[in-house]
């Protein structure tokens, strides 16, 4: 059985899940098979319906740093993400997806950039994808795979939200500074809330990539269910969906000026044509 004293607490890792039982077991040994031991696990369970409850309450048995709060209704992914990191505790905090792995350093890396420069804000590593449609993220050119889906971000405020519009979301799954990262958590639930976070946080510091693969992300996610069946866990409405890009562009006046929006109109409306295609293609699905 493994324990850790509050005192030394350094990490706070939040692991929102809801039927995860394929992988969860996975998920699990790669986070207590960090090099890094300092750490809280939280893991809140959506009211899962599978076997995620007794696969938790296995491993909480013996071991102390895991916290497993099961919900008792679904509240939506978005606020599942949110209850894990106020109940953390530790100076650095990251989220775990259900599905995704990490390799033995990811913390202890991530961490030891973050504690050498305190002028940034988050770390990550370099990821690459696995699954049924790792296809359709991967590529034979590393350097593709870094600049698409990771990359650092340095410069003004402006210059750095530019890069960001143009990555991926897996960004979200980084190592951060627990209070910067409650302080620009969202309020509000819309598709979009990833994006504003990391714009959000960007005011606070830079952005650091560890140059090795030290995470493997699962491509089955909305991939497999679709991004509408994705958005309507999280209760979108129909008019949410056609509307999903509206919080964004909203925060972006607000923040960064119609001058930047204007100036970015074409990386706007790459944005655009990526999130709308991707709802397109579920639409033919469906009727297929």
């Amino acid at each position: 059985m493994s324990s850790i004293n509050p005192d030394n607490l350094i990490v706070s890792i939040g692991l929102p899940v809801f039927n995860g039982e394929i992988l969860l077991k996975k998920r699990i040994d790669s986070i207590l098979n960090q090099t890094c031991k300092n750490f809280e696990l939280i893991i809140s369970d959506n009211a899962s319906t599978d076997g995620t409850r007794k696969i938790c309450e296995e491993y909480q048995k013996y071991d102390d740093r895991i916290q497993y709060i099961c919900q008792k209704k679904n509240n939506g992914p978005t606020e599942n993400f949110r209850f894990v990191l106020f109940h953390a505790k530790a100076k650095y905090f990251v989220w775990a997806a259900s599905d995704d792995l990490w390799e033995p350093t990811f913390l202890s890396k991530n961490i030891d950039l973050l504690e050498s420069n305190s002028s940034i804000m988050g770390s990550i590593s370099e990821v690459d994808f696995f699954g049924k449609y790792a296809d359709r993220y991967n590529s034979k050119s590393s350097k593709i795979i870094k600049n698409k889906h990771v990359r650092p971000f340095s410069g003004s405020f402006s210059e750095k939200a530019k890069i960001a519009l143009l990555t991926g979301d897996t960004m979200i799954y980084a190592v951060y500074r627990t209070n910067l990262l409650k302080k620009c958590m969202p309020t509000e639930e819309h598709f979009r809330d990833g994006m504003i976070l990391m714009l959000s946080l960007l005011k606070f510091g830079d952005f650091s990539v560890y140059d090795k693969i030290l995470m493997h992300r699962s491509a089955d996610g909305v991939s497999s269910i679709g991004r509408i069946h994705s958005m309507k866990q999280n209760k979108a409405t129909n008019l949410d969906i056609l509307l999903m890009f509206l919080p964004l562009i909203k925060w972006s006046l607000n923040h960064l000026g119609i001058k930047f929006l204007i100036t970015n109109l074409n990386v706007y409306m790459r944005i655009f044509y990526v999130g709308y295609g991707r709802i397109i293609l579920d639409l033919i699905r469906k009727i297929k």
